[in-house]
Parts: C-alpha cells; structure tokens; sequence
C-alpha cells in the first residue's frame, strides 16, 4: 500500500493492514523464506513538518528451512516497528560523510511511503542468521545424511580416516623435546 505523504492528516494516520503472504513474497528476492500466514500489521504514521514517524508491529508465520537438518519448519516472526524517515535530505554533490543523527534516519524521494516495503524490510530483519527447527536439533550425519535425531547412524562407529592422512595414524615421536607450543 502506498501511502501520499501529502495526506496524511495533522493527528497522524493509523492503518490495521492485512496482506496476502503471496503480495510480500513477489518482492523477497531469493530470501530463502515463504510466508505461510496473512500478514497482520498495525502502523501508526505520525507527520511533523519533513519528518516521519512510524511505529508499530507485525504478526507473520514464515517457513525457513532448518540450517542443522534441512527440513522446513514455521517461524512465528512478531517485530516491533519504530522507523524514522525524513522527506528533505539535503542532497549534496559528490559523496559525504554522515552525521551520527543522521544515521538512524531512513530518506525517502518522491513524496510516498510504500508500506509493503516497510513490512518485508521487518521480516527480513526477523529471519535468523541460523534458523533451527529446535535448539537441540542435531542435524544430519555428515557422512551418510542420516538425520541424528533418531539415534546414531552406523557409519558414526566406525572411524572415517582421509586417505591422504592414513600413514600418520602410526606416526609417534618418541623422547622428543619439542612440544607443539614452543
């Protein structure tokens, strides 16, 4: 939904919006996540003179994909929103350094706010950087790809030695000064 700068009145604006998960997904850009919910938002747009301000929260249910066992699982996602956006930044040629108050500032150009793109930046945000189905989750066997949760696979008995490293499974040193942290 955009929304006309313009018209959001004095008093602010308050939006109760509820969005097809199949709207934000057409703009994930190869997230590695799908929405399985509507998305439920609450904003509330506030205007003083160039400057926004826009609080709220999200309810969305995602599917990630397991990063220990690969199996796909729900993620309840419920982030809090509290963006601030300017309207007139003063655009100078060449490049330039950022001021510490500027920095928790978001710039907008062309006189709209879109709020699809206000919500994918929060979920996006909400996704984490290693999804598990369960803390405990042991993952897969790294050698056959048997799932750990079910016990121990037979091939974690038996030692797995690198070919290449084979001979120095013998090696010993015998009455040698030398330790590894000399």
């Amino acid at each position: 939904m955009k929304i006309n700068i313009e018209d959001i009145p004095e008093d602010g604006l308050v939006l109760d919006l509820r969005e097809d998960g199949r709207i934000v997904e057409d703009k994930r850009y190869g997230s590695g996540f799908s929405i399985s919910s509507p998305i439920k938002a609450h904003l509330d747009i506030r205007k003083s003179g160039e400057n926004i301000d826009i609080v709220g929260h999200i309810e969305a249910e995602m599917v990630l994909k397991c990063s220990r066992c690969l199996k796909e699982y729900v993620y309840g996602v419920h982030p809090k929103i509290e963006i601030a956006v300017q309207t007139d930044f003063n655009q100078t040629t060449g490049d330039r350094e950022l001021m510490e108050n500027e920095l928790d500032v978001g710039y907008i150009q062309g006189g709209e706010i879109d709020t699809t793109d206000i919500i994918l930046e929060q979920l996006f945000l909400g996704v984490p950087i290693q999804p598990l189905c369960n803390p405990d989750c042991k993952g897969l066997c790294p050698s056959c790809g048997v799932e750990l949760k079910d016990g121990q696979c037979s091939c974690l008995s038996k030692e797995v030695v690198d070919p290449r490293f084979a001979i120095l499974k013998n090696f010993k040193v015998k009455n040698s000064k030398w330790t590894a942290f000399d």
